[in-house]
């Protein structure tokens, strides 16, 4: 993969892509408007845990729930954007969570900020257009990403790959944007 490769693909997405978060701009994680009662719900309502639990944890596994409601997607996206330090999180799994196109606008700009997230799956979430864009942006902007949908992007990165086989993964338009940008020469 070339470095004017995968620059091309960024600056392509950038013009498309006019929503960004500029991590130099924010707040401390404490000073947040808002960041507390957003540990409090994530671990509360959509986890049914303690707060001290959920700093603690380094999965989250949210699969098949539903954040199509912003009060839910919300919170999720300011614990996991500007106040990413409050927790420990490295995988995140929002498949089939439904997802919309403003939910996923706002995980993309969760993507730029937050520094220690490693794994992020959010595949059958139907995300089109201008939001996938954003999200293929923030992955292929973020240095600490190194799986994405399944797609083994630090491998990619890295040429450290013999075959790449996407078979049955269903990785979405985003994750197909991905991929292209990775690997701008591919078909």
């Amino acid at each position: 993969v070339s470095e004017h490769g995968l620059k091309k693909c960024i600056r392509v997405s950038a013009q498309v892509s006019t929503a960004r978060l500029d991590t130099r701009d924010l707040d401390t994680p404490r000073s947040v408007p808002g960041a507390q009662k957003a540990k409090q719900f994530v671990a509360e309502r959509l986890f049914q845990i303690s707060e001290s639990d959920l700093e603690s944890m380094e999965k989250w596994n949210l699969r098949r729930t539903i954040l199509s409601e912003p009060e839910r997607i919300k919170p999720l996206v300011l614990l996991l954007g500007r106040a990413h330090e409050l927790v420990n999180v490295q995988e995140l799994d929002l498949r089939n969570c439904q997802i919309d196109a403003d939910g996923a606008k706002g995980i993309a700009s969760c993507l730029i900020a937050n520094e220690s997230l490693r794994r992020v799956d959010l595949r059958k979430n139907e995300i089109t257009g201008d939001a996938a864009w954003q999200l293929a942006t923030a992955v292929l902007e973020s240095e600490s990403i190194e799986v994405y949908n399944d797609i083994p992007i630090k491998d990619l990165r890295n040429d450290s790959f013999s075959a790449l086989s996407l078979r049955d993964k269903s990785i979405g338009n985003d994750g197909v944007m991905v991929v292209k940008g990775l690997l701008p020469n591919a078909p």
